[in-house]
């Protein structure tokens, strides 16, 4: 239902789920999913990979102590082992879930500039185009009173006469 689809196929690209086609449902497929799920070491892995993520981001981000336990923790879950048995892993990649997307992006973008203009530069031109519509209203309404008035006065005086 909605948005569920998005979400398996997230969860299927962290590496801890596997999706089953709700059109082509066999019991095979299910039994046989599910048996990979509980066998495989990398689901385990990733889903503690990601409990550590969510956890860590769960809290404020400006304790050293977090820090710390995300270095430790993502050589633990994304190092590659070398030949003496240790974890080692890419330092350019290390704190990279850190770094905020408005770095990597232009005074503009980064502070939503363009988005704001666009939105006031609507702001005045729908309130303008309504005014404009409001202002053209009043006069031909003011034109057609006054005429009225005008034809109104001119019958009396006839009459009168």
């Amino acid at each position: 239902m909605g948005d569920q689809s998005r979400n398996a196929e997230k969860v299927e690209l962290t590496g801890m789920a596997l999706r089953i086609s709700k059109m082509n449902l066999k019991i095979d497929d299910i039994v046989l999913k599910v048996k990979r799920l509980l066998n495989e070491g990398s689901f385990k892995k990733n889903a503690e990979r990601m409990q550590f993520l969510a956890k860590i981001n769960s809290k404020r981000k400006d304790r050293a102590a977090d820090l710390i336990e995300i270095a430790m923790n993502t050589v633990k879950y994304e190092g590659v082992e070398d030949e003496n048995g240790r974890f080692t892993i890419n330092n350019e990649n290390l704190l990279r879930d850190w770094i905020t997307p408005d770095s990597r992006m232009g005074f503009i973008r980064g502070n939503y500039l363009d988005v704001y203009a666009i939105a006031i530069l609507l702001f005045l031109a729908l309130s303008g185009s309504f005014g404009y519509a409001l202002w053209k209203i009043a006069r031909y309404s003011y034109n057609k009173f006054r005429s009225r008035n005008k034809n109104y006065r001119k019958d009396l005086k006839q009459k009168g006469e």
